[in-house]
């Protein structure tokens, strides 16, 4: 049995990782897969030689480096916190430790994927743009189903893409997502406001058909 202590001695942890490679990314990579485990017939968990541990579950996938996997802390039935150190798991089957990580990550994934499907809700352009026509939020309020975000999500460019996706999927600060592309807090702030009036016309432009 390889244990998670013997397998963070194979790896080479990434040090602060300021972006997180995608599936995609990871897989294309060439990293070499030291240890993988097919849970189910479409759950999987693989870790690469650079420290990065892709797990999927069904259509969904998540990653991120093994140095986060460190003390883990949750909820008890009760509502009282519980902790459990990194020693509690490091002598244990490798991805136990690993899948826990993989599964909390996936339910705020999907929390975050709800919460973007309110970010042409009427409060929040309001928010980021300033006041907008009165009865134009319904449609804004429309928009609730993955397909139509993936549509949206096409008509913007790759650096619009991620910019929303650093701000919305990953909760990055403004100024954060400032100091990645070695620009302005004031200018990505000014992008969020482009990308949210795009999205709000592509909106309109699509309940009319």
């Amino acid at each position: 049995m390889l244990t998670l202590r013997e397998l963070r001695n194979l790896v080479t942890i990434p040090e602060c990782p300021k972006r997180i490679p995608t599936a995609k990314q990871l897989i294309e990579s060439g990293s070499e897969i030291i240890a993988k485990e097919v849970l189910a017939r479409e759950t999987a968990i693989s870790v690469y030689v650079n420290g990065y541990v892709l797990y999927q579950s069904g259509k969904h996938y998540t990653v991120f480096s093994i140095g986060d996997c460190e003390t883990y802390e949750y909820e008890s039935a009760k509502g009282y916190p519980l902790k459990y150190e990194l020693s509690f798991f490091e002598n244990e089957n490798w991805y136990v430790r690993l899948i826990m990580e993989a599964e909390d990550r996936l339910e705020k994934n999907q929390e975050r994927i709800k919460a973007f499907h309110k970010v042409c809700s009427y409060d929040r352009l309001i928010e980021e743009c300033g006041e907008i026509p009165s009865g134009e939020e319904d449609i804004l309020e429309s928009l609730s189903t993955n397909d139509l975000v993936k549509r949206m999500l096409g008509i913007l460019n790759e650096r619009q893409r991620e910019i929303v996706y650093l701000f919305y999927f990953e909760q990055w600060k403004q100024k954060d997502i400032a100091e990645y592309f070695k620009t302005t807090q004031q200018n990505i702030s000014d992008m969020i406001k482009r990308v949210l009036r795009i999205l709000y016309e592509y909106a309109k432009q699509e309940e009319k058909k």
